[in-house]
C-alpha cells in the first residue's frame, strides 16, 4: 500500500492489535472449567481493545474457534513446538543480538521431523474451515526449528490462503510472510518494513502480582516489575508510544503484548490466572487502541 508492506482484510490493511493467549487456566489446567471461559477471555481482550489472539503452542477445542469465529476475534495460530529447547541458545543469546543460524543443519532428528510435518497438516486441515484464523506460526524462537523455509513451503502447498510467520522471534531464514521479531526489557527504534510487514509478535510482558490472587507460592516471572495496577497500566502505555506507535509509519503492521492472563508464575497477564482480577485500567488500554487504530489508519 503506497509503497509499505501491509496486512489486508477484505481489501483494506489492518493494524494487528493482539495479545498473546496460552490458553491455561488454574480450574482445569488444559482446558477451563466450562467452556464459556474461552468466551469469556475473548470478551476480556476485546474490552481492552485488542482484535487478535495469539493462540501460542497449543491447539484447541473447536469452541474456542467457534467464539472467535462469531465474536470477531481475530487468531494467529502457532503450530506445537517438537524438539529440543536451551535457555542459552534459544532465548538468552537472540536477547542479546545473536539472531542467525542455518536451521537446514539443526540436529533435528527424521522422526521428529516427520511428527512435525504431520501434526502442521493435522492443525491446518483441523482449522481450515474457521474464518477467525488469518496466520499460523510454524516455529517459535527456535524450538525444534529445522528447515523452516521448506516448512513454510509445504504449509502453503497446505493451504496458501492463510499467512505464515515462518520463524518468531529471530533465525530467520528466507522464507516468511512477516518480518518478525520478539522484544522484552527494553524499547528499541524498529526499523522500516521492506519486501514483508513487520510484525513484533511478542513484546511487553511486565509482571504484576496481585495478592490472593496468583498461582506460586514464592516465585513470579515477567520482563520487569510492576507494583501497581496504575504502574502497570503506564508501563504498557509508554512500552506502545515509544516502539509500537513510532513504528508504525516505519510499516509495523501489528504486534503482540504478553500476554492475555498470568499462567502459573508466569505474572505478566493482563488478568490474574483465577481471572478475577483485571490488573490494568480497561479505559486506558481502550484508549490506547484507539490511538494505535487511527494512527495506522
Amino acid at each position: 500500500v503506497e509503497g509499505v508492506p501491509k496486512v489486508l482484510l477484505n481489501e483494506k490493511p489492518i493494524f494487528l492489535h493482539g495479545v498473546l493467549d496460552q490458553g491455561y487456566f488454574c480450574d482445569g489446567i488444559f482446558l477451563p472449567a466450562v467452556e464459556t471461559e474461552y468466551k469469556n477471555d475473548i470478551l476480556r481482550m476485546k474490552e481492552l481493545g485488542f482484535n487478535m489472539l495469539r493462540k501460542h503452542i497449543k491447539i484447541e477445542p473447536a469452541i474456542f474457534y467457534y467464539y472467535c469465529d462469531s465474536l470477531g476475534m481475530l487468531v494467529f495460530q502457532d503450530m506445537v513446538n517438537n524438539g529440543s529447547y536451551h535457555f542459552v541458545r534459544d532465548t538468552v543469546l537472540p536477547t542479546f543480538g545473536f539472531l542467525k543460524k542455518d536451521d537446514t543443519k539443526s540436529r533435528v532428528s527424521k522422526k521428529r521431523k516427520v511428527i512435525f510435518e504431520e501434526h502442521m497438516k493435522d492443525t491446518i486441515d483441523y482449522l481450515h474451515n474457521h474464518p477467525s484464523i488469518i496466520g499460523y506460526t510454524i516455529f517459535n524462537e527456535g524450538w525444534g526449528q529445522f528447515e523452516s523455509d521448506a516448512m513454510y513451503q509445504k504449509a502453503k502447498k497446505l493451504d496458501n490462503s492463510r499467512l505464515y510467520d515462518s520463524t518468531s522471534g529471530w533465525f530467520t531464514q528466507k522464507e516468511s510472510d512477516f518480518d518478525s521479531r520478539h522484544i522484552y526489557f527494553k524499547t528499541v527504534d524498529l526499523p522500516s518494513a521492506e519486501k514483508r510487514p513487520l510484525l513484533v509478535s511478542e513484546c511487553g510482558g511486565y509482571s504484576f502480582v496481585v495478592k490472593n490472587h496468583v498461582y506460586p507460592k514464592y516465585a513470579n516471572y515477567g520482563y520487569g516489575v510492576c507494583k501497581t495496577s496504575k504502574e502497570l497500566t503506564d508501563t504498557i502505555i509508554a512500552m506502545y508510544d515509544k516502539m509500537i506507535l513510532s513504528g508504525i509509519k516505519q510499516g509495523v503492521c501489528g504486534s503482540v503484548y504478553t500476554q492475555l492472563s498470568d499462567v502459573e508464575d508466569e505474572t505478566n497477564g493482563f488478568y490474574t490466572y483465577d481471572r478475577k482480577v483485571c490488573k490494568v485500567e480497561v479505559s486506558e488500554l481502550k484508549n490506547l487502541a484507539n490511538r494505535i487504530f487511527n494512527a495506522f489508519n
